[in-house]
């Protein structure tokens, strides 16, 4: 990703102009004026426009998963491999079978059973906490 260049700069310097002056134009000035002569179904009828384009746009950078093209090829390779590990891990993951059922008929797997069958702690989350299971585990067994 690259800084952008003093056209690029410029081009945004004056398109946010543009769009402040259409804001103060078309949405600022009707509720200053006196006499409000806006129809009251104008504003909804551009919010309503605004959020359907908006949200079209929206759907076509979700549809094209984003605009890759927008990075430097050496991005888009890493980004891709690290998409390509992330589906393996999704199409291997087993399902652990820890739920509250478990909890609840003391079916949970246990760090250290050797050391003791009534538990003294328990490691409850998400991937997070099962990346933190070795450390629990050398926790639990130290005296």
């Amino acid at each position: 990703v690259s800084e952008f260049s003093a056209t690029e700069k410029w081009g945004l310097i004056l398109a946010s102009l543009v769009l402040a002056m259409i804001s103060w134009k078309y949405v600022e000035m009707p509720f200053r004026k006196k006499g409000n002569s806006m129809p009251a179904k104008a504003p909804i009828l551009a919010f309503v426009s605004i959020s359907f384009i908006l949200g079209a746009v929206g759907f076509f950078f979700d549809a094209e998963e984003g605009v890759p093209s927008r990075l430097p090829e050496q991005a888009r390779q890493i980004l891709s491999a690290a998409n390509e590990r992330q589906q393996r891990r999704i199409e291997n993951r087993t399902h652990s079978g820890n739920s509250l059922s478990d909890l609840i008929n003391d079916a949970l797997p246990r760090l250290n059973p050797e050391i003791s069958d009534s538990p003294q702690f328990l490691v409850w989350g998400d991937s997070h906490a099962k990346v933190a299971e070795s450390a629990f585990k050398e926790i639990a067994t130290e005296k």
